[in-house]
């Protein structure tokens, strides 16, 4: 299974992917208004995305402290994605 990674750069294109995966969660997203807070929140943060043939599979968004340390913000994985049980490849952003 090939995956294709990106790193996303327009603020309104992090906006959008983030916002697509995490309403396909309700279950660990089901605050409108923290779920809101997230995808705002990736317009300074750098996001990586996933895509599986052509549809987005996952996203991670990073905080950085210093050169040299990363922190994940926020991670989000489709739910068809779980299922396969593929989500823990997500790391391997």
């Amino acid at each position: 299974m090939m995956f294709v990674i990106e790193e996303v750069k327009d603020e309104n294109q992090k906006k959008a992917v983030v916002a697509e995966v995490l309403k396909d969660l309700p279950e660990w997203f089901g605050i409108p208004e923290s779920t809101q807070a997230y995808i705002e929140g990736t317009t300074t943060l750098q996001v990586w995305i996933a895509y599986q043939e052509s549809d987005l599979t996952r996203f991670v968004s990073l905080s950085y402290s210093s050169e040299d340390c990363a922190e994940i913000d926020c991670l989000g994985v489709k739910k068809l994605i779980k299922v396969e049980k593929l989500g823990a490849n997500c790391l391997l952003l």
